[in-house]
């Protein structure tokens, strides 16, 4: 019979955006949950940048929206965002420069050009008061299902110390090419249409 160096409700595997916020939402709930990531803390690069309306509500309901929006300001006269497959060829505008950043009539959220990697801080700050417990250099080695749960190995990337992680739940923020996902057989398929250009 397996031990278990570690219990928790839900284990999240994954320390960008998607883990933290989730980490955040759910010890506001008053739900312990584990997270573990493989890197050694949140980028240093600047990576996506802008928070739609809809995710500042969120951040609004959570009490972080005013820091979120601060972490933008830098940003405040840039407008826009455009796609491109390389940079050196032609682009294309997925939001217009002219497009309105606020929808009084629709939402209390207001469009922020904040990026990932000062956002990411904020999510931290916000889980951690909040009782959160987030391992940074901690991979998910391997885990198993069953129909009470979660079993998993996870491993200190400075110590080499293994750990046994047993949860009800099991949160896979481990990003695009999720590991985790392709382990369950989620299939995704290679080409999917989320925004049609005007």
């Amino acid at each position: 019979m397996e031990t278990f160096d570690d219990r928790t409700p839900v284990l999240i595997a994954g320390g960008g955006l998607v883990g933290l916020a989730a980490s955040l939402f759910l010890a506001r709930q008053g739900i312990r949950s584990l997270l573990v990531d493989r890197h050694p803390g949140v980028s240093i690069h600047g990576r996506a940048r802008g928070i739609n309306q809809r995710t500042m509500e969120i951040y609004r309901a959570f009490g972080i929206e005013a820091d979120v929006l601060k972490a933008g300001a830098p940003f405040d006269d840039e407008a826009g965002v455009a796609r491109c497959e390389t940079l050196a060829g032609p682009w294309e505008w997925l939001y217009e420069q002219e497009a309105p950043r606020a929808w009084p009539d629709l939402t209390a959220g207001e469009f922020c050009m904040a990026d990932q990697n000062t956002v990411e801080p904020i999510l931290i700050d916000a889980a951690v008061n909040t009782g959160a417990v987030h391992r940074f250099n901690t991979e998910l080695l391997s885990f198993d299902s069953d129909e009470n749960g979660v079993t998993a190995r996870i491993q200190d990337r400075v110590t080499g110390e293994r750990r046994t992680v047993r949860a009800d739940y099991l949160i896979a923020a481990d990003g695009n090419r999720s590991p985790i996902r392709e382990k369950l057989g989620i299939a995704r398929p290679d080409a999917y249409t989320f925004l049609h250009s005007r």
